[in-house]
């Protein structure tokens, strides 16, 4: 099933940005995928390239890091923001 945004766009919703960079990390990540598997197939059809696994690793942790900020970034859940609002305060 693909990914669809019902309703209208609205920079300002914290779900929608929180969509738009899940998006955003799917991206990457088939980027990641299609370059790096390339280069490596090129790499076994021709001489090897030296650095072609410090490039990957590098690209790598910039994926991971883009998970992360991505992770960090979630807006709430409802339910959560409801039991934090409701509970009395001392």
């Amino acid at each position: 099933m693909p990914i669809r945004w019902y309703g209208p766009a609205n920079p300002a919703d914290p779900t929608y940005r929180h969509f738009s960079r899940v998006v955003n990390l799917t991206l990457h990540g088939m980027a990641f995928a299609a370059v790096n598997s390339g280069l490596w197939f090129v790499q076994g059809l021709r001489h090897p390239w030296q650095h072609l696994s410090l490039v990957t690793e590098i690209w790598l942790v910039l994926l991971i890091a883009h998970l992360l900020v991505v992770l960090r970034l979630r807006p709430a859940s409802d339910a959560a923001a409801s039991v934090s609002s409701s509970a009395p305060n001392d």
